[in-house]
């Protein structure tokens, strides 16, 4: 037992790289982090700390960099660090069904047994998301205690909660619960040594542990971080001080299972649903954000934050996804192929033994592409593509293992709006999800054996920190870089950092008037640009409820869903007037095929009139990564750039050609009509300030309305290996 003059400090680290990011970063992130951060604790024996890696990170890791796991391996041998457990593929575990929470977790639990011979009795909890049934859940995984931020104990407790540990059970499943202290978390490693050593110094005497656990990317991935941890000495000087306060008696860097077994528990606590205090801030919708910063704004001028930080509460993890509809839609389909897997893999899978398709499945469930705050998250184009490319993989694996016999299934499910049910489209190569609420829209496109989600865009919103971009926008010019100021001062921070702005940001701070779906019906004045509709400038002129009736039907091996709605429209030419005619449409979708094929008609009843003033259009968001694609077959200019918006005439056959993936999708029209093409970019925050990002691309065919008359338009969409980049000018 330690000496009642001794204060435990739980040095923690937490190390990982999402689904979906690329090489370069994992890379990045090992040599300026990871392996610094090895090397310090090698040099440092006497250095305890507790440390979790993600499962994303370990399979990275185990591919290649298998020396630094060798290291771990050193380190867990001699005694210097405890193995945290956690979801293996970093889940936030309240949105994902509880047998795959258990399942993630006792599939790490079991990596880290086989890889680094020490049993893991306490677990990470993914940012730290927290809900009161979760202790049920991490009892049947065997886990002991997990780690929380101090904010989360404040609506429970009168006293200071950094100290020691508490318990809470659901169901009388018991749980301890570590407060991880917020000021530590800001103090390191932003600030000198001697800061931290302070901090911890005052608390001696007390019996106590603390606890500070965070991102290992804070140590060199960071912006000037790495200056600053290893190139400055920072990094070293800390160690040096926690050896110094160790040799001086007071101070005894220890583990959650040592400190577990040495202390009893302070009490029991029942906590609501939480966040660490930034995450809740971040989870507000834009308003209500903007009046929370500004009232902890005042709070702090007048000094009053500290005695009213426990009943300032901000938002709740879950309403990301009321906010983000892509969120939502992955969390609901991840939630429905888990449903469809348990008779195959339900009882492996809750023992950490997960089927091909399962583990596609939990890839899924990676957290980083589901909200957004300080940090790109879901406005980062290839971390939400790595979800969806694990989806479409779970999807295939499960077919192969539970097909069809027509080839084709098709089914109404509520899967992602559970007010309005949706059509679900699969083949043993493609998915749909089609919409009849919002008129037959998808907003699911998957090719699942390439993978290939062409779905995977996103809708502009507006978000809290616009305003502060376009303010940050018009300072840039005379801002002074961040870092270099607080050089000068002895340490750096982060969220006090001035941001980098792109030169033209307010021109791309554009809000959509709808969710970025496709197939979608556009009825639009002569004379509209693509540049309009980019700026939306243009107002639809339907004036009608987007529900459609839907049926679907077996056409041999096809599936055909039939959509009806009736359309009533304004028309521009008489501003008085307006007129209505039932739109027809169908999307039909054939076995073994890569595609589908969608025609629209009005029906012999009810044909469109004469209105040469109206445009009709059919509008599909597709994800393209925009350095890599080109458009073919559109006529001057051809190839064309997605960088940028452009129409083209007469269009019967075209295609975009991605060289990064290699595919090639190939439209096909009847009769020919325009090609109108534009770019959808975000403007995001960042670590590094705000990011102007391509999410995807609006391609937009269009034809004078009369065209629905008759037999109508028809629409082909296949997908095509292009073999070499030469198809491009094919």
């Amino acid at each position: 037992m330690s000496a009642p003059e001794t204060v435990r400090f739980i040095f923690g680290i937490h190390n990982h790289q999402p689904v979906g990011n690329f090489p370069e970063i994992f890379e990045k992130a090992t040599d300026r982090a990871y392996d610094p951060l090895l090397a310090a604790f090698t040099r440092h024996p006497d250095v305890r700390a507790a440390i979790h890696y993600s499962g994303c990170l370990l399979e990275w890791m185990e591919a290649n960099r298998p020396k630094h796991l060798d290291g771990l391996r050193l380190l867990a041998s001699r005694g210097q660090i405890e193995f945290l457990s956690g979801g293996f593929y970093e889940p936030i575990l309240p949105q994902i069904p509880a047998a795959d929470r258990v399942g993630q977790i006792r599939l790490l639990t079991r990596y880290i047994k086989d890889a680094f011979g020490v049993e893991a009795r306490g677990m990470w909890l993914a940012e730290r998301v927290w809900e009161p049934s979760l202790p049920s859940d991490m009892a049947r995984a065997g886990i002991d205690y997990t780690l929380l931020d101090d904010y989360h104990f404040l609506s429970a407790l009168d006293e200071d909660p950094v100290g020691g540990y508490y318990v809470t059970e659901d169901s009388g499943n018991p749980i301890a619960l570590f407060p991880i202290s917020e000021a530590l978390r800001y103090l390191i490693p932003f600030k000198e040594p001697e800061e931290t050593i302070r901090f911890l110094f005052e608390r001696r005497g007390l019996g106590e542990v603390v606890v500070m656990m965070d991102d290992g990317e804070k140590y060199g991935l960071w912006p000037d971080t790495y200056e600053w941890v290893h190139e400055g000495g920072w990094l070293e000087r800390f160690f040096t001080a926690l050896e110094r306060a160790q040799g001086e008696g007071w101070l005894k860097t220890t583990t959650f299972a040592e400190a577990s077994s040495e202390l009893r528990p302070r009490g029991r606590v029942y906590l609501p649903p939480n966040s660490y205090f930034e995450m809740t801030e971040w989870a507000l919708p834009p308003g209500r954000r903007l009046r929370f910063e500004e009232t902890a704004r005042r709070l702090r001028e007048k000094g009053e934050w500290a005695p009213m930080r426990p009943f300032m509460k901000g938002g709740f993890f879950r309403s990301y996804l009321a906010r983000y509809s892509e969120a939502r839609r992955s969390v609901a389909r991840g939630r429905a192929l888990s449903t469809r897997l348990d008779p195959i893999d339900g009882s492996a899978a809750r023992e950490g033994r997960p089927s091909a398709a399962r583990r596609h499945l939990w890839r899924a469930q990676c957290n980083c592409a589901y909200w957004h705050g300080l940090f790109g998250g879901l406005y980062l184009p290839h971390l939400r593509r790595g979800i969806q490319d694990s989806l479409a993989l779970g999807t295939a694996a499960l077919w192969d293992v539970s097909p069809e016999a027509s080839g084709v299934r098709a089914r109404i499910s509520r899967v992602d709006d559970l007010d309005e049910a949706e059509i679900e489209v699969d083949t043993e190569k493609m998915s749909l999800l089609i919409h009849p609420s919002a008129g037959g829209a998808l907003s699911v496109c998957d090719f699942t054996r390439r993978p290939l989600p062409l779905g995977c865009t996103l809708t502009r919103r507006y978000e809290a920190y616009h305003d502060e971009a376009l303010r940050a926008s018009r300072a840039a010019s005379g801002a002074a870089p961040a870092a270099e100021a607080d050089a000068v001062s002895g340490g750096i921070n982060i969220h006090e950092r001035t941001p980098s702005v792109p030169r033209d940001l307010p021109r791309h701070l554009i809000a959509d008037t709808a969710e970025r779906l496709s197939l979608v019906e556009r009825f639009l004045p002569k004379g509209t640009t693509p540049a309009e509709l980019m700026a939306v400038e243009v107002a639809d002129l339907a004036m009608c409820d987007a529900r459609a009736t839907a049926a679907i039907r077996r056409d041999g091996g096809a599936a055909v869903v039939g959509l009806s709605r009736r359309i009533r429209l304004r028309n521009p030419e008489a501003e008085a007037t307006e007129f209505g005619f039932e739109l027809l449409k169908e999307i039909r979708c054939r076995s073994g095929r890569e595609g589908f094929t969608a025609a629209f008609r009005a029906a012999r009843s009810a044909e469109p009139g004469d209105a040469p003033g109206i445009l009709f259009a059919v509008e599909l968001n597709l994800a393209f990564v925009e350095s890599a694609t080109r458009a073919v077959g559109v006529g001057p200019g051809d190839p064309r750039t997605v960088s940028e918006a452009w129409s083209s005439e007469e269009v019967s056959r075209c295609r975009f050609v991605e060289t990064h993936r290699r595919f090639q999708i190939v439209f096909r029209l009847s009769p020919q009509g325009s090609l109108w093409h534009h770019p959808v970019r975000t403007i995001s925050r960042c670590e590094a300030g705000f990011e102007l990002i391509y999410q995807g691309s609006a391609v937009i065919f269009v034809w004078p309305l009369s065209a629905l008359a008759g037999e109508g338009i028809t629409l082909d969409l296949d997908v095509e290996d292009h073999g070499s980049a030469a198809a491009i000018v094919r």
